[in-house]
């Protein structure tokens, strides 16, 4: 066989070769398939004849059941030699018995889901076993499809559904240890899709959903398994349901005291006004945080710098009289500003001023009437005070 192949037989029955999809072999042999189907799940075994006619023809009244069935392995094989050269080999005859045998390469989901099924108990690493789920939950892409053309299909499909969903309430409280709350809301929807009706799925996502404080997605899913009980199933929610609704709503009671305790603690810890006046590396902290929020939000942010002396021909100030000179412009600052505006020492003579919310013309009215203040608290210090006023515009960069 030249061509890579894969067969599904989760949720549909496809093949794919070649990057082409090939859905019609059930249209056109619905017997040949459930064959086929049989061979998959008893693949390593050789299958007698007699036990063919039996799962296959069963009920039915035929002349020669083994010519019959001759004839209908010799079409599927053709079938399956026009999708890919050298598939109907797969099909393999010996002595009066039938086996499926994969070719090089070739992938069956059914094979793999099995494979993994053996696999999880065995493991020891919670790595190796977490990967073992996820490939699980890739796979299992529906139930397992079966014609329904051979006797006791629907108990194969039904022992890999709950040997499916056994697999998935171990992940779940594997994950639970680990505290991985967002990957079980995860696996339990994915599980859904294959079984919406299963309640324990839902308990899980709502509980990881109320852990995570997701409270009304755990509510929306409440009412959405609630439905189903009503609308498919006839009955009540059951009593576990039930229970946990109200456990919902006290976490939803718990959640909005807890917030509303929160906005209390902060506005209580508010200063009742003025500037806030920190250090370089908060007051850059501070700018990085701001400047995102306003830019969505089409807002201004103006940056003043305020410089005490700073050129050649200005007089100096020794350290001591320095310090009380900024000290003082920083008093100024903190209460003349509002709260919300930023203040720090960026140096030792100059000191930067963030102004979040005010317009070019507003800005140096800020900084001149800071400048009269300055005036008016120092008459006797005879150094040059100078300002600047730039806005911040979509980065830090950017300015004017």
């Amino acid at each position: 066989m030249t061509c890579d192949v894969e067969i599904r037989m989760m949720g549909e029955f496809v093949i794919l070769s070649g990057g082409q999809e090939y859905n019609s072999l059930v249209g056109k042999t619905r017997k040949g398939v459930a064959f086929m189907e049989y061979l998959i799940l008893n693949y390593g075994k050789q299958v007698p004849k007699q036990r063919l006619l039996s799962v296959l023809w069963s009920g039915y009244k035929h002349a020669n059941p083994e010519n019959s069935l001759k004839v209908m392995v010799s079409r599927l094989r053709k079938l399956l030699n026009e999708i890919c050269e050298g598939l109907g080999e797969c099909i393999r005859t010996d002595r009066g018995a039938y086996s499926w045998v994969n070719h090089d390469g070739m992938k069956v989901d059914v094979l793999e889901i099995m494979d993994i099924f053996e696999k999880i108990p065995e493991e020891t690493t919670v790595s190796k076993k977490t990967g073992l789920y996820n490939k699980l939950i890739e796979l299992y892409r529906g139930d397992l499809y079966l014609t329904g053309d051979f006797v006791s299909g629907s108990e194969y499909s039904a022992a890999f559904h709950n040997e499916f969903l056994n697999a998935v309430y171990d992940y779940i409280e594997l994950l639970m240890r680990e505290g991985r709350y967002d990957k079980i809301i995860e696996v339990c929807a994915a599980a859904q899709r294959v079984d919406e009706f299963d309640e324990r799925l839902h308990m899980e996502m709502m509980q990881a959903q109320v852990y995570t404080n997701r409270i009304s997605e755990a509510m929306e899913q409440y009412r959405k398994v609630t439905d189903i009980h009503e609308q498919y199933l006839e009955v009540e929610p059951s009593v576990e349901l039930q229970s946990f609704y109200s456990r919902i709503m006290r976490q939803k009671k718990a959640l909005r005291f807890s917030l509303d305790s929160l906005k209390r603690e902060l506005r209580e810890g508010l200063p009742p006004s003025g500037a806030y006046i920190c250090e370089y590396a908060e007051f850059r902290q501070i700018c990085y945080l701001m400047i995102p929020t306003l830019d969505r939000i089409r807002c201004s942010l103006f940056m003043g710098l305020i410089m005490i002396g700073e050129q050649e021909d200005d007089p100096e100030l020794d350290e001591v009289a320095l310090d009380k000179v900024i000290g003082s412009l920083l008093t100024i600052l903190h209460e003349n500003l509002r709260r919300g505006d930023v203040v720090s020492r960026i140096s030792p003579t100059i000191v930067a001023v963030m102004l979040p919310s005010v317009n070019h013309t507003t800005g140096n009215m800020v900084l001149e009437r800071i400048h009269q203040l300055f005036l008016m608290h120092n008459p006797s210090i005879n150094v040059p005070f100078r300002y600047r006023l730039g806005e911040m515009v979509h980065s830090l960069t950017e300015s004017s």
